[in-house]
């Protein structure tokens, strides 16, 4: 049998599942080495009682000890960083620069977070005294904020870094004394093993207690249902798509003790270009507009997805130099086949509506996983009748 990578939980790792995967690579479509199974009930289970334990200790253990397993995460993950970027390029096809620059904002991030929580405001106490004359009279308050308990935190497919296993999410539950359980992206499970490897090593290094995290690894649905939905696990946190976003929302909402679910998800992200601006320099605004779409093959959640125009007499020179643009963009490989199949399926479902037509697009360069850069185009009044195609199409 291959080896498999294990689930870190805790100081600990096991291996219990029986539901196998591997990632494949967004450049050839092959299949790539590292082997992973699903995280088990029972390992589900483990990881969110040792949360539990933990947090017991951890919420109240000093700030400036916090900082320092914050401050150690990051020094672990640019010790590493030439081996993690390696493997996010083979899993992700997301270029070596934009990872370095992703490696750099997760490492500052979780010193952000180390030196806030040093300062003496960062947890603010709001008291109000005693008002025994006060008709009822008023007793003595104080408010400030405490640690919730074990999160959640599921990684982004197009983040892998940033918005992943050590993000800003992780960096901030931590910072508050929460205990972490991440659910691994099943896009790039080996990039989570190894940023997961240094948190643990970061934890152990600085003794924190065992439980204050762990990473779980699936490619089914129902690893990530069964943590949400363990009564042990006290909130949620996603960056993702608006339907997974939901679904997940759901789960939180729908337990017998809800529990706070805070989720990033994508939108179509309107942008109104008004007729003054656009006549005096409609050739710069349509650069920017398509380099701001199609920028990483347009997988951000806030690049343009619906730009709003008035009718004017520079709308067909707008169009044109839209055209010329899109027509000299290259297409790109997208995060996986499937993220690809279902932005080609978006395309359609658009341009099969009659009254969206393509404005322009890419020329097919027959990659894998390709995203071709598309500009459509309709009539206001129709999307106004018909808002279900008012929807994000997450690509280019």
């Amino acid at each position: 049998m291959e080896n498999i990578y294990p689930q870190i939980i805790g100081d600990e790792e096991s291996i219990n599942g029986k539901e196998t995967f591997k990632a494949k690579s967004p450049l050839t479509g092959a299949v790539l080495d590292a082997n992973f199974c699903d995280a088990s009930s029972e390992e589900i289970d483990k990881a969110a009682s040792l949360a539990e334990k933990a947090f017991k200790i951890f919420k109240n253990i000093s700030t400036e000890k916090r900082a320092l397993f914050l401050e150690k995460i990051a020094s672990l993950l640019e010790e590493n960083s030439e081996q993690i970027i390696e493997v996010c390029m083979q899993e992700s096809a997301l270029p070596q620069a934009r990872l370095e620059g992703e490696m750099g904002r997760t490492c500052n991030q979780l010193r952000m977070f180390a030196t806030q929580i040093c300062n003496d405001d960062f947890i603010p106490e709001i008291e109000e005294e005693v008002l025994p004359e006060r008709v009822p009279p008023r007793p003595h308050f104080v408010r400030k904020y405490i640690a919730i308990g074990p999160v959640v935190l599921f990684g982004a497919s197009n983040f892998p870094l940033a918005f992943s296993v050590a993000g800003g999410d992780t960096a901030s539950a931590l910072a508050a004394g929460c205990p972490v359980i991440a659910k691994g992206h099943p896009l790039h499970p080996h990039t989570s093993y190894l940023v997961g490897k240094c948190i643990q090593k970061a934890a152990k290094e600085t003794n924190m207690p065992n439980g204050v995290f762990s990473l779980l690894q699936g490619k089914s649905y129902k690893v990530g249902e069964q943590l949400l939905s363990h009564t042990k696990v006290k909130a949620g946190a996603f960056t993702g798509s608006l339907n997974g976003g939901k679904a997940l929302l759901k789960i939180a909402s729908n337990r017998p003790e809800p529990i706070p679910f805070f989720a990033e998800m994508g939108s179509v992200n309107p942008v109104i270009i008004m007729s003054d601006a656009l006549q005096k320099s409609y050739e710069d605004i349509s650069a920017g507009l398509i380099n701001s779409c199609t920028l990483d093959i347009g997988q951000f959640c806030t690049n343009p997805g619906l730009v709003i125009l008035e009718n004017t007499n520079v709308i067909n020179e707008f169009l044109n130099r839209v055209k010329f643009v899109t027509d000299n963009t290259s297409s790109g490989h997208m995060l996986s086949e499937d993220i690809s199949n279902s932005y080609d399926a978006g395309i359609k479902s658009l341009s099969d509506s009659g009254f969206i037509d393509i404005v322009a697009q890419a020329k097919k360069e027959n990659i894998y996983a390709e995203g071709r850069p598309c500009v459509l185009k309709c009539e206001a009044k129709y999307l106004i009748k018909n808002p279900d195609y008012i929807e994000e199409v997450f690509g280019p």
